[in-house]
């Protein structure tokens, strides 16, 4: 249980929130970084692609068809433009108990996470992004949707092995009408008792998720993707407290920063007082910036080939 004054452990319970509370955020392409950046700063997130094979050669032997590993790292461009902060009341939290306050440690990396998420989907929603569609209207989505689905992203080359969908409410209740999929003489995919509905190994997707805040952009009522199609790249806000520090400011905040060894997210954390009050807070803050499929581009360019959308009328 979480200790306020004791700061890594604090992070560390609040770090291991946010893959457990925002599944989606393990979907994704995530790019992070302990660097400090600035706001709106442009930076290169990396997405792996496959090597390619070689055939023995008797003049070059086994350096014949050689992958450079820079190579394999394909580069998305990224605007940092979201400083993003949770701040919890220190006096607040002092009146509750232990297991209490995990939960609202919890709820910080809650609400971060699912902001990241929510911040890349807007932008995966957007036909200038992501360009490849399938049509079909709630009331027809099944299991042959998926199956049409999943023939254009193997047309397009996806990877085959991680395939993921987040839906909407009404696509997902629709799926767990088809007996295709929800008996268990096929599928066998039972409701359980989730609130949030979850098909795991249906129609060549790894997993496919219920997410009820899915963007309602030109009709949409899925995303289905490979982690290529939607990047997050995190990092620290740039601080000018080392700078204060060295001409003689006195540092009334305490900052502490601890990384998750499961993501790779880096967060920050300030215990600060208002001035003139007295009132203790914790700050935590992360600085991200987000990327989907062709960014605006032409068709076909960039992580677009990646995902497809679900939507109930041609856009």
């Amino acid at each position: 249980m979480a200790t306020l004054t004791n700061t890594p452990i604090v992070l560390a319970t609040t770090l291991a929130a946010f893959t457990t509370r925002v599944p989606a955020l393990n979907m994704l392409s995530l790019d992070a970084t302990a660097d400090e950046m600035v706001l709106d700063q442009q930076a290169i997130a990396h997405i792996r692609s496959l090597p390619t094979a070689g055939t023995y050669d008797s003049s070059t032997g086994y350096f014949n068809g050689a992958n450079d590993q820079a190579g394999l790292l394909t580069d998305v461009p990224v605007t940092m433009n979201t400083h993003a902060h949770v701040t919890l009341s220190l006096n607040y939290l002092a009146t509750l108990g232990d297991q209490k306050i995990d939960m609202a440690l919890e709820d910080a990396a809650y609400v971060l996470g699912k902001q990241i998420v929510d911040s890349v989907l807007a932008k995966a929603a957007a036909a200038a992004n992501v360009t490849y569609n399938e049509i079909e209207t709630v009331a027809n989505t099944d299991l042959d949707t998926l199956r049409k689905i999943r023939t254009q992203m193997n047309t397009n080359k996806a990877d085959p092995l991680n395939r993921f969908g987040l839906v909407s409410s009404a696509v997902a209740a629709k799926l767990d009408t088809d007996p295709m999929i929800v008996s268990k003489d096929y599928h066998g995919q039972q409701s359980g008792g989730e609130g949030l509905l979850r098909f795991q190994n249906v129609g060549g997707f790894r997993e496919i998720l219920e997410y009820p805040d899915l963007p309602t952009t030109a009709t949409l009522q899925g995303i289905f993707f490979d982690p290529r199609l939607m990047v997050v790249k995190t990092a620290l806000p740039k601080t000018t407290v080392e700078l204060a520090a060295s001409m003689g400011f006195a540092q009334t905040e305490v900052l502490d920063r601890q990384t998750d060894p499961n993501s790779g997210i880096t967060l920050m954390m300030i215990k600060h007082t208002k001035p003139g009050t007295l009132d203790k807070f914790i700050s935590f803050v992360m600085l991200y910036g987000s990327a989907a499929g062709a960014q605006g581009g032409s068709a076909g360019t960039l992580t677009d080939k990646a995902g497809v959308r679900l939507i109930t009328t041609a856009p």
